[in-house]
Order: structure tokens, then sequence, then C-alpha cells
């Protein structure tokens, strides 16, 4: 090649009759060429494998360290994984390539995976660098499993997305944390310790089932550490359903990492590694001849990032009439038929500051919080009225007294084994009435709520925390915060939801409601009237009935309103909604309750619950309340040998023909009560 580009040079310079003229072309024509050597050497390097560092696809000087649309980027950045084969050149379109994004409009790529069931088939995955340290991230995904997903019968999981450790005095082989799916459900794994002595492996369920033809936002927190400082959060769709602390990472590998993301699909059980593996494909039930996922969106935040960064880079438009849009079906999950499950409502739990443990109280309330959980339930309602939360109007002192009571009260729940979703009540916010400072300090209380209590983010921009809502297996369950402000006989608060959330839970209940068999809501406050109260400023709902949030539930069919309040039970049915208000005041009454709620696919049980308690002779002290609880709380042993007893069932049927509340007992049967 040089040598012609000489005698090209020389014949150029005999032409012109000017050397320097020729030298120059042929320094021209040497630039030329070399660039196009390197350039060929360059490619012929990525032929080989891609590798990037992490200084070279993170940005350390943003809070987002990365994101990536796959539209116009396509994979710079991401390497490349078939089977058993790393670091890709370039992907095999038929198992890997970037396509339209199902389900998306105004030209949203997508990178498809497909993984065929063959012999030593089992990878299709993108990954980015690890990095060095044990880092605090952010991550962000958007991922979708197509509507002819098959639910997989046989063994292993399908990984979706996986956080792997690196190489270093062990090679250790099961990621720290991965994202699967399993039959019909969603786990969350977890894998860290010391791979030399086997490490620790937990498999986390998650409540709500695989969703096929729809897009899932994922944001997953991580203080990655092999030690107590550790913490995983993960959020399914603004739903908080994961959160664990301590080690998460390999500590004995003699590195400091953070693990590298990877996405995609993984079928370990089709890599016939093993002669245990190779009869388990041959004896597999037939029937899944692929999988196949999507992945639209992935995005990367470092320490200074937050979950409202990432939750508002994940937003999309979807296709109104594509399949992952569709509304026309329940998951195929629910349809192939459901046990059934239960959870408990006790709003009003406990109304007063309660320390944990609390002298003179422990044995009754752990008998109440202990018989709750024996009813098995997914969860506990309390809907408001957690604390007395007379702590004043200055952020300081607000600060200061929730950091004393509002541990214990979630620590109390935490040792019994039951998850716990709380609305928000007047007490949470001092107490009514709200005029001048006392108005001026709710959203000090609100954001003491928020930070303690961890309720799902996913409610209106005003309201995060405070208004939110959750799935759980053919259940939506929508919890609203009334405490607004506007004009009332309150103050400066009104009790309702307009505005901004009542359109938030309107798009909630619209988009939801034709995937599940049931909607309940909570609210603090009753909506229908008259109630019964017990030692309570009996504060209602604004406008009742007659409300746009009273409207917007009937034309959504929401089936049960839980509210508390009132101290005193009224079980009111109008409209097809079902209103019970009821709860505790523990510490005051004489006979708390809770309800128990059975969930069929066609039918919710309702049954309520109470038994007797012997309150003391003194008073606890309360700040800023001259009458506070009895000093002493009793169940008896013979009341406790009874048990809570039922004061009331009903059980609301879903027919074709319309939706029937039959067999009503006690509290349900409001004409014979007094």
């Amino acid at each position: 090649m040089a040598l012609t580009i000489i005698l090209f040079g020389d014949e150029i310079v005999r032409m012109l009759g000017d050397m320097r003229l020729g030298k120059i072309v042929i320094l021209l024509l040497f630039t030329l060429i070399s660039g196009v050597l390197s350039k060929e050497v360059s490619l012929n390097e990525e032929a080989s494998e891609r590798r990037f560092s992490a200084r070279q696809v993170f940005d350390y000087n943003q809070p987002i360290l990365f994101e990536s649309d796959f539209g116009g980027q396509g994979f710079n950045k991401w390497k490349l994984s078939e089977d058993d084969r790393y670091g890709l050149a370039q992907a095999n379109p038929d198992r890997l390539r970037i396509v339209d994004a199902p389900g998306m409009v105004g030209g949203i790529q997508a990178v498809r995976f497909f993984v065929p069931r063959e012999p030593n088939s089992f990878r299709s995955e993108i990954s980015l660098p690890s990095e060095k340290g044990f880092n605090e991230r952010w991550y962000g995904i958007l991922s979708y499993v197509p509507q002819n997903w098959k639910v997989d019968p046989n063994e292993a999981s399908d990984i979706l997305i996986q956080w792997h450790a690196i190489p270093g005095n062990w090679r250790s082989t099961y990621p720290n944390l991965s994202i699967r799916i399993n039959n019909s459900n969603w786990q969350v794994g977890q894998n860290f310790g010391s791979p030399q002595k086997n490490p620790e492996r937990k498999i986390h369920d998650l409540d709500t089932p695989l969703e096929r033809g729809e897009w899932v936002a994922w944001i997953i927190y991580a203080n990655w550490s092999p030690g107590k400082d550790g913490l995983l959060r993960i959020w399914k769709e603004g739903e908080q359903v994961l959160d664990k602390r301590g080690a998460n990472v390999y500590g004995t590998i003699g590195k400091e990492y953070t693990p590298y993301l990877k996405t995609g699909i993984y079928h370990p059980e089709w890599n016939l590694n093993s002669d245990a593996r190779k009869k388990r494909y041959e004896a597999e039930i037939p029937g899944i001849s692929k999988k196949e996922t999507y992945v639209c969106k992935v995005i990367v935040g470092g320490e200074n990032a937050t979950y409202e960064m990432i939750a508002s880079r994940l937003a999309f438009k979807k296709d109104e009439h594509s399949e992952a849009n569709s509304l026309s079906e329940k998951p195929k999950a629910i349809r192939d038929g459901l046990k059934p499950w239960s959870f408990v409502s006790i709003p009003d739990f406990l109304n007063f500051d309660i320390e944990y443990p609390q002298k003179g109280w422990e044995d009754a309330l752990g008998f109440i919080v202990g018989s709750m959980k024996k009813e098995n339930p997914a969860f506990a309602m309390v809907a408001g009225d957690l604390v007395m939360g007379h702590w004043g109007t200055q952020k300081q002192d607000i600060d200061k007294w929730a950091e004393k009571y509002y541990p214990g009260w979630v620590q109390r729940f935490k040792e019994h084994g039951l998850k716990v979703y709380a609305a928000l009540g007047d007490h949470e916010i001092r107490d009514n009435p709200w005029r001048g400072t006392a108005a001026d300090a709710v959203p000090f209380y609100k954001d003491a709520f928020r930070r303690y209590l961890k309720m799902p983010p996913n409610g209106p921009d005003h309201m995060k925390g405070t208004a939110f809502y959750w799935l759980h297996q053919n259940v939506l369950f929508v919890s609203v915060d009334v405490f607004e402000e506007g004009q009332s006989k309150q103050g400066e608060i009104a009790a309702g939801v307009t505005g901004k959330q009542l359109e938030w839970f309107e798009r909630v209940v619209r988009k939801y409601r034709p995937k599940v068999d049931h909607i309940v809501v909570m609210g603090h406050t009753p909506i229908l009237r008259p109630v019964r109260t017990f030692s309570s400023s009996g504060m209602l709902t604004v406008k009742g009935r007659d409300s746009d949030f009273w409207k917007t539930m009937v034309q959504y069919g929401v089936d049960l309103y839980l509210c508390g309040e009132v101290h005193a039970v009224t079980c009111t049915q109008k409209d097809g909604i079902q209103q019970v208000a009821h709860g505790g005041l523990i510490g005051r009454t004489t006979k708390p309750n809770y309800m128990v709620v059975t969930v069929h696919d066609d039918k919710l049980e309702l049954n309520l619950k109470e038994i007797d308690l012997i309150n003391g002779t003194g008073r606890l002290w309360q700040k800023d309340k001259s009458k506070g609880p009895w000093d002493t709380i009793t169940i008896t042993k013979e009341r406790k040998k009874r048990g809570f007893t039922s004061i009331g069932k009903v059980t609301i049927n879903k027919q074709e023909d319309g939706k029937r509340f039959d067999a009503p007992t006690g509290f349900f049967l409001e004409k014979d009560n007094p």
C-alpha cells in the first residue's frame, strides 16, 4: 500500500513539476489511508468483543449517571450477551434487536429479547459495567412481557433484571439481586455473604401477579454494602414491594464493587451444563417454545438522584388501541383461578401517643394484634388516627414527637409479622380544627407521616405518601388523603377528595377497574350519614353522598369504603357500595373491634369482630391533652379463651346480573341496631 502511494506521489510531482506540492499530496494521502486502516483495526477489535469501562459509560458529574431509551442510541455503551457468549460485537437480530415499543406512541424504541427453547439456548441480555467501591445507586427500568407469554409450569425462574457480582478471589455465580418471573408471579432474589462458604440466598414473593401485555415501571434504590448499612428498596408501578436492610453483596471476594446491571431474559434451566439439567430438560412439560421480553428505558442514578428524578423519566404515553393498554380482560393469572385470601381493617389504632413497649398495655395490645395475625391476612389497613398528635405548630417540635411515637407504632406491627397500610387521620395533622398557625403546620405533620410510615409514593404530586394505591391479587386498594385545603367548619381544612386528588383517583380506578375483581377505598372520614359516634368530633366528608368523590366511586364500581374517625360501628350500603365505619380508640373504649375481609374472585365476605376490654383507673400523660387514655388495659383470661367474637357479617356477591349484599347479620342489619 505504501509503495503504491509513493509511486502515485512521484507521478503527481512529475505531472505538476512542483516537489513541494507532490509532498503535500503524499502527506494528505497517508493521513487518509492511515485513518481508514485505523478504523479497520478498531472494527476488527470490536468484532471480537465490546468492552466499556464505568468512566466511558457513566457521567459522574450529574445526578443521573446514565440513561438509554435505545432510540438513536441503539446499543451504544451496552455489552451484548447470547447464551454463553459475552461481549458480542453485533447482535443476532433473531435474539436481540431494537424494534418499535409495543403499545407506545411517538416512535418509542425498545429492545426485544428472544430465547427459543433449544438445548443450550438460555440467554439474551444486555449489560452495563460494574463500578469500583460499594456505592449508593438508583435504577429505573421499563419492562414488558407480551400478552402471549405462557406460564411455565416447569422448574426455574425467568430472570428479567439482575445485578451481578464481579470475579474476585472467588467466582460468584449467583446475582446479588434479581427480578424474576416464577410461574405467574413476580419474585425478587438476593444472594450475598460469602460465596466460598455458600452465600445467603433469599427469595421474596411479591404480592402482585404477572402483568402480560403491559409496560411495568421498576424503580430500585440500593445502598450496596456487605454490612448492616446495606439497603434495598424496590417500587413496582409506584408501589413499594421490597424494603430490606443489611448485607446485599459479597463481602469476601477481595474486592469492593457495585454490581453490574443486566436486563433481558435468562432462563438457566435451558443451559444443559449438567446431567441433571439434561434430564429435567427432557422431562419438561411441553407447551413452552420460547421466552420473549422487551425493555424500552434504563436509567442509573447516583447518590444525589431521587425517586422523583427516576419516576419522571420513566413516564410514557400508551397507544390507547394497543395490546399493551388493553383493558378488556383481567390478567390471566387471575382468570385461571384464585385461592381465597384475606385482609383486616382496624381504624383509629391507637389514636393516642403510646410508646412501645407501653407499661400496662402490652399484654392486651399483643393479644389484639396477635388475633389479627391469626386471621392470616395479607396485610392490615388502618384508616387513620394512629397517634394523638397534639405536637404543636413548630417543625422542630413536630419532628421531635414524631420521632418518639411513630417508630414504635410501626415496630409493633413488624414484630407481629403484619404488613400495614395506613391512611392519614386528623390526629396525624394535629387534630381539628385548623386555623392560623395550626393550618400552617399541616405540611410539617404530613411530612413526618411520610417519613415514618413510608406508604407507596404513587399519589398525586402534592400528596405523595399520604394518598396512594396498591394492588394485591385481584383487588385494587386506594387510600385517600381527605385533608385538603379549603374552608369548612373545621377551619382551613375541608374533608374531601377534590381537584387534583380526585383527578388522580379517577385515573387510577379507571385504569384498574377492568383488570381486577374488586376495588376497596380507605379514607379517614365517613361519607354516608348518619353514623354513630363515641368520644369523637364526628367529622364527616363534605357533601357526603352528593360529593364528586362518592359519585366517582359509584361510577367505577367501588365495592367497599373503609373509614374511622367516629370510634363506633355503623355499616351503610348505598349505590352498590358498602361503607363500614368502625375501629378502636383503644385506651378509652371497652369494645375494640376489627374486620376480616375474605376475598374470592366473585365475592367479598365481611366479618366484624370485637372483644371486651377492661380499662384502668389512672391516666397516661399526653402532650397538650388534659384527659389521656387509661393507664392500663386488660383482657381477662376467660375472654381471651373466647377470642374476638362476630358482631356482624355480610357477603358482597358479584354476579353477572349485578351486585348483591347477602346474608347480613349484626351491624350489617342496620334496622336492628340501636
